[in-house]
């Protein structure tokens, strides 16, 4: 597929509108993808198996990370079986990924108690190879598989694409370095040294987002990374993430605006207690609204009408494997949150293995029939006031 400059200012226009709630020419493309999807995909379409499902389907917006693990050597590959592999990363947790897997597992982590919080050091933020060297880390891909650095990633998408990049807030950097478990335990009895540290890796994720920035000028804004739930509600109460982990994310949003940043934050599970202070951090769009957490979009966009955008919803495991009546049912009902801008549909996650080319193909193809404005949804149209 051929690009020029008016496609990309196009598609750039296109996701800005939509994140700021204002109706575009069109409901915009963008997706995230488990590599099992695109393995099956591949080879159910019969494609080269380096093929781009980005541009394939000419979507509009994607996100480029780059090396953001606290240490800059982001992979030690520790042990290589024939179908799964052992490594460190520069988080300093060991994991193992098998091969028929979509996640790792977390074996080890590198800070063994809260006393160890304050001794930590990390790596420059600044450091030009997390940016111009071969990426191997986490956030970039699956963490052991070599990549093109950041800036060639950057080059060669930027006449094809809107490009956001990201950063980690302080809970999705936190749990890698101290494992899940030690944490709850660490914010129930020694509360402020976690407070301490958050702040410090604010302080680092703040300065890998404004490299981003302000050195690779096609970036339109970032991914907020940050998991905080998980489907029955928040994995620690709304208080304690008000005390320790609103501050970093009001002011990452601080110094990203500055720069003209378009503020995405994603997070998995039932999070619907804290979105009232993400919009007063000043996030702009939530991702990624899973379903059998009870997500839902369309009631959303009813309660905070437009002061926030939405990217997901789609039941990645239920209904999008599923019948195309049901894919088109679900789709159409939660177009209704486009209405007047402010959605992006897509898996409520990334898009899994269980899904097939073909129903892939449909949902894309439901997008751009649907998606143009003025919407037309039929009989799936409801009142949004």
């Amino acid at each position: 597929m051929k690009y020029n400059l008016s496609d990309v200012k196009k598609k750039v226009e296109r996701v800005t509108k939509t994140l700021k709630c204002i109706e575009p020419d069109r409901i915009p493309l963008h997706d995230f993808f488990w590599a099992e999807f695109i393995s099956r995909w591949v080879k159910e379409k019969n494609l080269p198996s380096d093929t781009n499902i980005y541009y394939y389907y000419d979507m509009d917006m994607m996100v480029i990370s780059p090396n953001m693990d606290p240490k800059k050597k982001s992979c030690q590959i520790l042990e290589k079986g024939d179908d799964y592999t052992v490594w460190k990363s520069g988080f300093g947790c060991t994991l193992k990924k098998f091969d028929y897997a979509p996640m790792p597992r977390y074996l080890d982590f590198s800070i063994k108690s809260p006393d160890k919080y304050e001794s930590f050091e990390f790596d420059d933020p600044k450091d030009k190879d997390r940016y111009y060297k071969t990426r191997q880390d986490i956030i970039s891909g699956n963490g052991f598989t070599p990549l093109p650095s950041f800036s060639e990633a950057i080059e060669e998408a930027k006449d094809k694409i809107c490009i956001f990049g990201s950063v980690c807030e302080g809970h999705e950097a936190l749990w890698r370095m101290r494992g899940s478990e030690d944490v709850y335990m660490d914010l129930a009895t020694c509360p402020e040294k976690i407070k301490k540290f958050v702040k410090r890796i604010g302080d680092f994720m703040i300065e890998i987002g404004k490299r981003q920035l302000d050195e690779f000028k096609d970036i339109k804004g970032l991914f907020i990374w940050g998991d905080v739930a998980y489907k029955n509600g928040m994995l620690f109460s709304p208080k304690l993430w008000k005390e320790i982990f609103y501050p970093v994310v009001k002011k990452m949003c601080k110094e990203f605006h500055k720069r003209g940043a378009i503020l995405i934050y994603h997070g998995c599970g039932d999070s619907r207690a804290i979105l009232d202070d993400l919009i007063e951090a000043g996030i702009d769009a939530y991702h990624t609204l899973e379903v059998k957490a009870g997500m839902d979009a369309v009631e959303l966009k009813k309660k905070y009408k437009n002061k926030l955008a939405y990217l997901g919803n789609m039941d990645a495991l239920n209904v999008l494997p599923g019948s195309k009546d049901n894919i088109k049912k679900d789709l159409l009902y939660r177009l209704n949150t486009a209405k007047g801008g402010g959605f992006m549909p897509g898996a409520d996650h990334s898009v899994p293995g269980n899904v097939s080319a073909e129903n892939y193909d449909y949902f894309i193809s439901l997008i751009k029939e649907y998606g143009r404005y003025p919407l037309n949804l039929g009989e799936c149209d409801i009142d949004m006031d």
